[in-house]
């Protein structure tokens, strides 16, 4: 459930400050609903600039020529080898042809080309990363055939007509979406503040459909620490996970870094729904990683409500109870779905009442917030239900037989009856009939709520000698 301010339940608004929750709840959904929408023109607005923009932009076009500056000098290193060697029949020249297809000199030099080119394909191929891996392994393979004590001129100049064209066409086919260099992760932020956004728009849905509507007032701070926390959470813990490789034999072998794009932005969008969540998932890396520091700091990873659910008839109350941190805010959600005081004890409605959705079997949920650190937040469910209890005679006689018994208030859904083991048989429809049993003996009769939440009463029975005849 959300972190945004809701009312305190001890605190009564007016019918002015309620009209004013709504105004401020209005702006927010105007607001993230028109920054939603903005983003959306903004990604695909930067995706059509930006996209074949790279391919013009001077810095690109230099490393390109410098690029194909060093493929020719290359190439001219072959210049003077026979053409036979060159030919597909080089597999059948002698080992002395095949050492003198380059001297040790031109090896260097070829090698220091290869080089030239390798520190320009991450510019030349920007945005494609497919692209860029094949370029390197040309690279990569050249060099090491460049090493050997007989060079293959034919395989070189082959690889290095195919990295020549690879150069050529790049940008040419180069994928939509950003899956290398910066622009990669600056496609991961969009799709994370994409998924904040609709994690903030929920809440406020929440919020504003409550009866009365939630309170807005004051929640600004919230609005914007969220906007702001989510994405970048949310980018550290991609780039913190996409460094790590998950290799567990034939069950599993995960490597973000080798990942698609399309796995980066599919994270990217959970994690900003998810904001709260990606934090934890944050906050338990830093806290492994340097637990010394965590515990000297004095933070709390985490805490938690118990009892985390029970089931609470219209007018109890319950003793909610946390492992954490001093102090807290307790408020309950919808706000005017019973009251709880600052010891965690919580009062159900008095009755149900439909008018504002409080009917049997309503999920109530209890929030604990940490007043030091917003963040820490601990939920509970609380089920409401009409009481109601068993009615029929208290003294039952050994010779009896289908003696009714009936629940008051009528449950909806009806109830299943029961009793012990060795205490007789009682119907579906609550006749009971004592078998085996002794005067004196007492027999609990139990009837068990059908719907949820399944909460049960019970009457206590007892046995009685044979009826007067």
């Amino acid at each position: 459930m959300p972190s945004v301010k809701a009312t305190n339940p001890q605190e009564t608004r007016t019918k002015a400050e309620i009209r004013a929750d709504r105004r401020w709840g209005t702006v927010f959904l105007c607001v993230y609903s028109g920054l939603t929408v903005l983003l959306v023109f903004l990604y695909f607005g930067l995706h059509a600039s930006l996209h074949p923009a790279q391919h013009t932009s001077p810095q690109w076009l230099q490393q390109r020529d410098e690029a194909f500056s060093n493929t020719a000098l290359a190439f001219t290193l072959f210049a003077n080898i026979d053409e036979d060697v060159l030919s597909s029949t080089l597999a059948s020249a002698s080992t002395e042809t095949r050492a003198t297809v380059l001297s040790a000199g031109n090896v260097a030099k070829f090698v220091g080309h290869l080089n030239a080119i390798d520190k320009t394909l991450r510019i030349i191929f920007l945005s494609n990363q497919e692209a860029l891996t094949q370029a390197e392994g040309y690279v990569r393979d050249m060099r090491n055939e460049a090493a050997k004590p007989n060079v293959d001129a034919f395989l070189l100049t082959t690889q290095l007509a195919d990295l020549n064209y690879l150069i050529a066409t790049a940008g040419t086919q180069d994928p939509y979406f950003w899956d290398s260099g910066w622009l990669k992760w600056l496609e991961v932020f969009l799709w994370a503040l994409l998924g904040t956004f609709i994690y903030i728009l929920f809440e406020i849905q929440q919020y504003f459909s409550a009866q009365p509507v939630g309170k807005f007032r004051d929640a600004l701070p919230w609005y914007v620490y969220t906007t702001v926390r989510g994405p970048i959470i949310t980018v550290a813990l991609i780039f913190g996970i996409s460094e790590v490789s998950i290799n567990a034999g034939n069950i599993l072998d995960f490597d973000l870094a080798s990942s698609s794009i399309f796995v980066y932005m599919f994270l990217a969008v959970v994690f900003g729904i998810y904001s709260r969540v990606a934090y934890e998932l944050l906050s338990l890396m830093v806290a492994k990683l340097f637990k010394v520091a965590w515990d000297r700091a004095g933070i709390q990873d985490s805490f938690a409500i118990t009892p985390a659910k029970a089931d609470v008839a219209f007018g109890n109350a319950l003793i909610l109870r946390t492992s954490g941190p001093k102090r807290l805010k307790w408020d309950v959600i919808p706000d005017d779905f019973g009251k709880i005081d600052a010891g965690g004890k919580y009062e159900a409605p008095s009755a149900a009442d439909p008018s504002k959705g409080i009917q049997d079997g309503t999920i109530v949920t209890v929030r604990a917030t940490d007043q030091d650190d917003a963040s820490h937040v601990a939920l509970a469910e609380v089920s409401l239900y009409q009481s109601f209890q068993v009615t029929g005679k208290l003294q039952v006689s050994v010779d009896e037989k289908d003696v009714p018994y009936n629940v008051n208030p009528v449950v909806n859904g009806g109830v299943v009856w029961n009793v012990d083991k060795e205490q007789g048989q009682i119907s579906a429809d609550g006749k009971y009939t004592p078998i085996g049993l002794k005067p004196g003996e007492t027999v609990t009769i139990t009837a068990t709520r059908i719907q949820e939440p399944k909460v049960s009463a019970k009457l206590q029975v007892t046995i009685t000698g044979k009826a007067d005849a």
